[in-house]
């Protein structure tokens, strides 16, 4: 991200997955945190980033279909889904960009924008 791009602009918006934030590190340790309520399920972590990498980031169908696949019941998606929206990260954003997100700070208003659900992204 080259600072001087932003020069003529009194704001800038950003999104969040992807570009502030490594959205895949989030999967990863919420997977395997649903790995750890779920020891019964063989390598659930690998299988679900897999999953998620063929049918893309926005199936909203991921946890029940898993399940449906593998013969578990409704109340085991719904409580994956619980899991995955209750996860608090330990990471931060991007390295590479918080010393240019903090310069941009100081001389505009910034905006992150988002698709996510906002008890998830607010965890971001």
């Amino acid at each position: 991200m080259r600072i001087e791009c932003f020069e003529p602009y009194d704001a800038v918006f950003f999104d969040l997955d992807g570009t502030l934030y490594d959205d895949q590190q989030y999967d990863r340790g919420a997977y395997a945190l649903i790995a750890e309520h779920f020891p019964d399920e063989s390598d659930l972590q690998t299988q679900l980033l897999e999953l998620k990498r063929r049918r893309g980031r926005l199936d909203g169908n991921l946890f029940d279909d898993y399940c449906r696949e593998r013969g578990l019941t409704g109340e085991a998606a719904v409580r994956m889904v619980q899991i995955y929206r209750d996860f608090v990260p330990q990471t931060l954003p991007m390295d590479s960009q918080m010393e240019k997100l903090l310069q941009l700070l100081e001389s505009r208003k910034l905006f992150l924008v988002t698709n996510g659900r906002t008890v998830t992204q607010t965890k971001k």
